[in-house]
């Protein structure tokens, strides 16, 4: 049989499964907990962990923490590129939208049915309406936003063809590595950043 659980846990604002199997940190102190406080049947799940015993040698209550639910934001895969040229490194300057005035290697989505590495030679050519050749990886990286949860991959790319041109940005600089962190990033080229700087800076 289930104990009832204290007062205190009769948390109506947390929602969970019944008679979903709860892990724990010791065997014993399993429980399917679904029954127990009278909670509403909902999709997020909670878990139990209990040491067996505190320090004075008297059982301890479980202590109870809710399973994160998966982000039900839009989910955006984006690419952006990392150009390099005479050892000085492409950013650009957003100039709408949420995250205006922020910088971040250029790029886009990618569109249904399209590699990574060729959604960043169209976003290119269609933004700064130049021809790139994509090289190596440089990080995944994913970030929740107020408007969606993006996901943007980074890539090493050097100019084919033009002269980068201003159609949806409001500036652009080429850099040295080391100076990239002093820039205005958006959160999610962030990482990207660092890492170009530790390998080229």
């Amino acid at each position: 049989m289930v104990p009832a659980l204290p007062d205190a846990w009769r948390l109506e604002s947390l929602q969970w499964s019944v008679g979903t199997e709860v892990k724990t940190g010791n065997p014993q102190c399993g429980r399917h907990v679904g029954h127990a406080t009278g909670a509403r049947v909902e999709r997020s799940v909670l878990r139990v962990v209990c040491p067996a015993t505190t320090s004075s040698g008297t059982a301890a209550l479980p202590m109870l923490a809710r399973v994160p639910e998966a982000s039900t934001k839009k989910q955006i895969d984006v690419v952006g590129a990392v150009i390099v040229r005479d050892g000085l490194v492409l950013s650009a300057q957003r100039g709408r939208g949420s995250l205006a005035g922020r910088w971040e290697f250029p790029g886009g989505k990618i569109e249904s049915g399209e590699t990574a590495r060729a959604a960043l030679e169209r976003e290119i050519l269609e933004e700064l309406e130049c021809e790139i050749q994509v090289g190596d990886e440089v990080t995944s990286t994913t970030h929740e936003y107020d408007f969606g949860v993006v996901t943007l991959t980074t890539f090493l790319c050097t100019l084919i063809s033009g002269t980068p041109k201003l159609t949806e940005h409001t500036d652009i600089v080429w850099l040295p590595a080391g100076e990239l962190a002093g820039l205005d990033w958006a959160p999610a080229d962030l990482p990207a950043v660092e890492i170009i700087c530790d390998v080229l800076g």
